[in-house]
């Protein structure tokens, strides 16, 4: 699987994307077998964030996206925090928790959550204004969710009614932020959903990939971000 480093030039800064090739007939045909057999252990939630139900095809598409996010950022977290951490995927137990993400390092343990989505804008547009990093949030048929350490992003630059995971496709990871950040400088939004609540903070202004990698490695070293 080819990884690359994206820059994207936004008016106020610039912004960092590591993009994964991901080629299902090819190099990447076992990684792919992988997800789909791991989608079949488990059911997803058919509605929307907004109510409207899912297609079975809808459905299918953002479980793949679910789980190839998952298994991707736990594989390059584990890269690039080191050995002397452990990231692993929590035990399934519902819907609502199977993009947890668990860091163990020094008996302390870290929680990320993982959002995912398929815009199909231009990525700059994505990135520079259109995108947000959302924290925890509830919805018309969800409760609120307890509060995760990180909020990380991962995205499919394609319109979800196109999208086919049997051709070539791009995961982008987009970067995310820490709950702290949220707090701080996050805002309420329905994201035009009605009976939903959002924390969201504009994806411009929250963590690039490199640097929610090493905010992420700070808080395991007990440095406050």
């Amino acid at each position: 699987m080819q990884k690359n480093l994206i820059k994207i030039d936004c008016e106020t800064r610039d912004f960092l994307l590591v993009a994964f090739e991901i080629d299902p007939v090819g190099d990447d045909a076992d990684t792919v077998a992988e997800i789909l057999e791991e989608m079949r252990k488990h059911e997803g939630v058919t509605d929307a964030p907004s109510g409207r139900k899912r297609s079975r095809q809808e459905l299918t598409k953002t479980r793949y996206l679910g789980v190839l996010a998952e298994n991707l950022l736990i594989n390059y977290l584990q890269e690039e925090l080191g050995q002397n951490v452990s990231v692993t995927k929590k035990a399934y137990a519902d819907y609502s928790e199977h993009v947890d993400i668990e860091i163990q390092a020094s008996g302390k343990v870290t929680k990320l959550e993982v959002r995912c989505s398929f815009p199909y804008s231009r990525l700059k547009n994505v990135v520079c204004q259109y995108f947000n990093v959302i924290g925890p949030y509830s919805t018309s048929y969800k409760p609120g969710e307890s509060a995760k350490d990180f909020y990380l992003l991962g995205l499919i630059n394609e319109a979800v009614g196109s999208f086919n995971f049997q051709r070539k496709h791009t995961f982008y990871f987009a970067g995310g932020a820490p709950y702290s950040l949220l707090e701080a400088k996050g805002r309420r939004d329905n994201l035009k959903q009605r009976g939903a609540n959002y924390l969201v903070l504009p994806l411009v202004q929250a963590l690039d990939a490199v640097e929610i990698i090493d905010a992420i490695r700070s808080h395991i070293n007990g440095i406050q971000v």
